[in-house]
């Protein structure tokens, strides 16, 4: 059998380390894999400028060289849906400048690591690790997770059977949640239970509630009382009374029944008062040979006011003598 002779194109092949070219079977061919056996020496740390032999296919397939940067550029295509960049030959990726997603929902996929091989895992089900990392020990964190949904677990905290003043909670001030003290919870729920104290009679100092027992606090039935003495038109008793009060009053109505008969001849009068003055329709009459239980009512409308620790007086006289009156004063608490 007669063997086919070698090209002239044999001889061009060099073994030498700078070609890494080998003939075989009369082909030329590059052999990069193989070149160290042919002692072509290995570049071990590439630089964007170096070259690649690629096969130019918009080029009748004629084979050129490329440096690494502009392969790398090639590969790492448009950044914006890539989310991969080209720096002088070296890949990087590129979160900021990919296409934002301005909503993304949960079926969204994101790259991850799993045991060295990069897989693609849903925003929901990412979401599930990531909610167990967070809510860590519900008893120490006050935190579980749900399906991916981080949620406040308080029932599953560790109690807390003494808390001290120092002790914090959490708040939401301007939707920012922040942490405040018991000290300073307390005294925002104090004013918030405390009210307009003008109107609640209910004030709040560093969390305390204290009652402020004004006049405008009270209910009105706890602001009204009465004042009872007899006065008398018999002889030598004929006397002007002061009524003292410890505290700001107002006389609303004077009352008063006969305990004994009004002499004959002529009436009887009782004129009240106050430090200022005599009262506009403050004057009780006891109509001459008036019986036993028989009733007078008036209601002052001037002087009737009484300051702390002032009196009201009452004025008893009759020029024929005779005759005794149950007066009963009655009066409100007044601010």
């Amino acid at each position: 059998m007669v063997g086919i002779p070698r090209p002239a194109n044999f001889m061009q092949a060099d073994t030498s380390i700078d070609s890494a070219a080998v003939v075989d079977d009369a082909i030329g061919a590059v052999d990069v894999s193989n070149s160290l056996v042919y002692d072509m020496e290995a570049k071990l740390t590439a630089v964007g400028a170096d070259s690649v032999l690629i096969n130019d296919s918009e080029a009748s397939n004629i084979n050129k060289k490329a440096t690494l940067t502009v392969v790398a550029e090639l590969m790492a295509g448009t950044v914006g849906t890539s989310s991969i960049e080209n720096t002088a030959g070296v890949l990087k990726v590129d979160v900021g400048n990919t296409t934002a997603a301005t909503e993304p929902v949960t079926t969204n996929k994101v790259l991850v690591d799993v045991s060295g091989v990069n897989k693609a895992v849903t925003i929901q089900n990412l979401a599930k690790p990531i909610g167990e990392v967070f809510a860590a020990t519900n008893a120490t964190s006050g935190l579980s997770e749900v399906d991916g949904a981080g949620k406040i677990n308080i029932t599953g905290t560790t109690a807390i059977t003494a808390p001290a003043v120092a002790d914090l909670v959490l708040v939401e001030q301007g939707g920012v949640n922040k942490s405040c003290s018991l000290t300073n919870l307390a005294k925002a729920i104090g004013e918030t239970m405390a009210g307009s104290v003008a109107t609640s009679g209910v004030s709040e100092v560093d969390g305390v509630l204290t009652v402020a027992a004004k006049i405008a606090h009270l209910e009105a039935a706890l602001l009204k009382g009465v004042s009872t003495f007899t006065m008398s038109f018999e002889t030598n008793e004929q006397t002007t009374t002061r009524i003292y009060f410890p505290m700001k009053v107002t006389i609303n109505k004077i009352r008063g029944i006969v305990m004994k008969a009004i002499a004959a001849s002529d009436n009887g009068t009782i004129t009240c008062g106050n430090s200022t003055g005599a009262s506009t329709a403050g004057v009780v009459t006891a109509t001459a040979s008036d019986a036993l239980n028989v009733e007078y009512s008036v209601s002052p409308s001037t002087n009737n006011v009484v300051l702390a620790d002032g009196y009201y007086y009452l004025t008893s006289a009759k020029s024929t003598a005779g005759g005794k009156v149950l007066i009963s004063l009655e009066w409100t608490r007044t601010a």
